[in-house]
């Protein structure tokens, strides 16, 4: 017995324009797979031909591949942002390379520039002696200064004084020599008026 399948497919029965979304044709195909009656012995099976609308397919694709598009680009956003919180500006890198690697050269010392770094060393401690002796000297010779002004004030001190003793000690012989002068005074005086009793 020879068993025939006849597939007939119409768009009524393919495609439900109720339905929000299209359905995949496989899916559409197996939904309206019916049997038809037998004849003859010989089974014949109806199924409606699935037609699909080329605008409704590349409107499906277009709709999922814009959501995986968009997932992707927000993924990309999230990277972009974790990546842009741990960057910083080349010129900063720069900056922050030239303070951490300094470069360390060693120089071979010849003997002569080792005895000239020596005698340069000796100088400038002898410099630094000799500045430091300056200073205390500097210090001595503000201190004598200080000294020196005193004296002067206590000898203009000195010197009034000695010239108000001088004038009193004038004065006191003075007076002493008025005294020892008075008796001889009066003695004179007093002959004086007697050579003039006389004479009268």
């Amino acid at each position: 017995i020879t068993t025939i399948n006849i597939f007939e497919v119409s768009h009524e029965d393919a495609y439900n324009s109720d339905v929000d979304e299209g359905p995949h044709a496989a899916t559409a195909f197996m939904a309206n797979f019916s049997s038809t009656s037998r004849t003859n012995g010989a089974t014949k099976s109806h199924v409606n031909e699935v037609h699909t609308d080329d605008n409704q397919i590349f409107d499906n694709v277009s709709h999922l591949l814009a959501h995986e598009i968009h997932q992707e680009e927000h993924l990309d956003f999230d990277v972009e942002s974790y990546i842009d919180d741990n960057t910083i500006p080349y010129h900063q890198y720069q900056l922050d390379s030239e303070v951490q690697d300094v470069p360390t050269e060693v120089y071979h010392v010849s003997p002569g520039e080792i005895s000239m770094i020596t005698i340069l060393d000796e100088l400038r401690n002898q410099l630094d002696g000799h500045l430091k002796v300056n200073q205390e000297q500097s210090m001595v010779n503000d201190s004598l200064k200080a000294e020196l002004a005193r004296c002067k004030l206590e000898i203009q001190t000195l010197e009034r004084n000695k010239v108000k003793h001088d004038l009193d000690t004038t004065l006191v012989q003075r007076n002493k020599r008025n005294a020892e002068l008075e008796p001889e005074n009066v003695l004179l005086k007093s002959n004086l008026s007697q050579k003039v009793e006389s004479i009268n």
